[in-house]
């Protein structure tokens, strides 16, 4: 008995060892980065739903989707919950009954959550806000669907910091959820460096509101890179952020753009997510498409695409790319070639899925998407 005895606690001592590495593994890959989400994507999770549906072929391919949801429909209560269900569960639900319908599907997605004027009344509120000329004013259904919140205010970026604190408390665990966008700073459609200020028409009376709410270049900057801190929440699900060029917003006609605050924003993002951070655009063109002389040399997106991917070289980091509206584009192929040069391993297209085939074979479709692929962030 003496000499089973400590055979026995030798034994005991294994399997608790044992037990405790299978337990650190299992952790180590609960907290794995989820890939980027990748590949040809939906940019509006209701074209799903159009008819005729897209056909399985497609989806297979095109099963990236974006799920566009405001934040004040997410939580209307001050400093409240999320509420459920919601878009995104209905996404999240959908795409798993997809997924184990269609093995190998592999649907996943992308949430865009829109702010700035599509920030919950309560957010505006404490933060104070202005009259803002948007796409959102033109189909307004209340008065506060023209109010922009001060988000350079610490009321708001407080109320964003704890808004993305909740979101992933619920979505950070789930598979299908690869990617969040970070637009909290934007104007409307998810977007952190939009305005919609210039000098002249709306615009122009969009930049007289600005300033005379108090905003200033140095508080806007120090707000996007509040918003990006915010971000820090999310362990396991990518960041992914639209760049555009930064706008020096003064009384009109003194309003210019300048690329060099972006870069910085891009480093400062890189320097605080790391491998999390997905740079991208949400205006991609071809050569000969309306505004292309922005994407050509001399532009600033000219500029900052070429940054961009730069730093994907360098640094790893994933890009993703959403084109213009096809009315604007004049060729969908040349676009998303561009895209694929520009080092993009996800493209949102311009057109529902089932219409995609109208443009481009189900071939090159496949093409396309494998070569996304290929250089998303792993």
């Amino acid at each position: 008995m003496r000499f089973i005895y400590p055979i026995f606690c030798f034994f005991a001592l294994f399997l608790l060892t044992s037990c405790k590495k299978d337990k650190v593994n299992e952790t180590g890959s609960q907290n794995e980065l989820k890939p980027q989400a990748a590949g040809l994507t939906n940019r509006n999770y209701s074209n799903l739903f159009l008819t005729p549906p897209a056909s399985p072929d497609v989806m297979k391919i095109a099963n990236c989707v974006v799920v566009r949801v405001t934040w004040r429909d997410l939580q209307p209560n001050a400093n409240g919950d999320i509420v459920r269900p919601n878009l995104i569960d209905d996404a999240i639900n959908y795409a798993q009954q997809q997924n184990n319908a269609n093995p190998g599907l592999n649907m996943n997605i992308k949430i865009r959550v829109m702010c700035g004027v599509a920030s919950p009344d309560w957010v505006k509120t404490q933060s104070g806000s202005f009259i803002l000329l948007t796409d959102l004013a033109a189909v307004a259904t209340s008065p506060s669907d023209s109010l922009m919140p001060r988000f350079w205010q610490p009321e708001f970026l407080n109320a964003y910091a704890s808004f993305q604190a909740k979101l992933a408390a619920l979505y950070d665990n789930v598979p299908e959820v690869r990617e969040i966008v970070n637009g909290g700073t934007g104007a409307l459609y998810g977007e952190a460096f939009i305005r919609y200020a210039g000098n002249g028409g709306p615009t122009g009376t969009n930049s007289t509101s600005y300033i005379n709410a108090g905003w200033a270049a140095e508080k806007d900057l120090a707000a996007i890179r509040s918003t990006i801190d915010a971000m820090k929440v999310w362990k396991k699900t990518r960041i992914s952020m639209a760049f555009n060029e930064f706008i020096n917003i003064a009384m009109p006609p003194g309003v210019t753009r300048d690329a060099a605050p972006t870069k910085s924003v891009i480093d400062y993002m890189v320097a605080t997510l790391g491998k999390h951070a997905v740079l991208g655009n949400n205006s991609l063109r071809d050569d000969n498409a309306q505004g292309a002389d922005n994407w050509l040399p001399g532009g600033l997106m000219y500029e900052i695409s070429g940054y961009m991917k730069t730093v994907h070289n360098t640094q790893g980091v994933p890009i993703y790319y959403q084109t213009a509206t096809i009315d604007k584009l004049s060729d969908l192929r040349s676009t998303i070639e561009k895209g694929i040069s520009l080092g993009a391993g996800a493209i949102e297209t311009p057109v529902p899925p089932n219409q995609l085939t109208n443009y481009i074979s189900l071939s090159e479709l496949q093409s396309y998407d494998s070569r996304l692929e290929a250089q998303a962030g792993k």
